[in-house]
């Protein structure tokens, strides 16, 4: 099987004898204590025979991450439009998943945990995600949308949360919001008509004082 070495978002693999129900190991607590600059240097088994990489240890701003491992002191960012609620992916909410959550996350998300956490782009600096429906009334056929990620918001790429705030005055001679995922989701499709009603409501019936919150 293989085994993957992880230093500060790199991945190395290479064969190994463990028993297969281990599958991935981190090895992040490896680096912890090593001073920034540093190269940790690490002995594996690739094709055969022992190879030998080493890997610079680096320094990473949790607002520099893809997906944020830890945000102290500050609250969740979200958007709750008509019930749909958006938000930033982090560890701490893929964490919500309980003990070995690592296997009971949706694969897409954990997909970008994984493989992209430290590898922000200029066309996309957090992945913002569809959490939860709130059922109301103006999202009728669309409660069991959740764990998806938002590729576009009225036609705009989503590079980070705060986006949607801009996406959300664009077209402004559309009657609706239009909402389009990745992994070739159901598209959403909100009446702007019925929204502050319905904002109103879902935020009175389920005792949400604040439908954004945007750091």
């Amino acid at each position: 099987m293989n085994v993957v070495f992880q230093v500060t978002g790199f991945f190395f693999k290479g064969h190994s004898t463990v028993k297969p129900k281990y599958e991935g190991l981190d090895f992040n607590y490896l680096i912890t204590s090593k001073p920034v600059g540093q190269t940790v240097l690490f002995e594996l088994w690739r094709d055969g025979r022992k190879i030998h990489l080493g890997a610079e240890v680096k320094s990473f701003k949790a607002s520099e991450m893809l997906v944020p491992y830890h945000e102290y002191d500050q609250q969740p960012e979200y958007i709750i439009t008509g019930g749909f609620i958006l938000q930033k992916l982090t560890r701490e909410y893929l964490k919500r998943w309980g003990d070995d959550w690592t296997g009971k996350v949706t694969p897409h998300l954990y997909h970008y945990y994984r493989d992209f956490a430290f590898k922000p782009t200029s066309v996309r600096n957090n992945i913002v995600i569809l959490s939860y429906v709130l059922p109301a009334e103006i999202n009728l056929g669309y409660s069991d949308l959740r764990q998806i990620v938002v590729k576009k918001f009225n036609g705009m790429t989503i590079r980070n949360i705060a986006d949607i705030l801009t996406a959300q005055k664009l077209n402004p001679e559309s009657s609706y919001d239009v909402i389009e995922f990745e992994m070739d989701n159901p598209v959403v499709v909100i009446p702007r008509e019925q929204l502050p009603a319905a904002d109103m409501f879902i935020s009175k019936r389920y005792g949400i004082h604040k439908l954004l919150n945007i750091n």
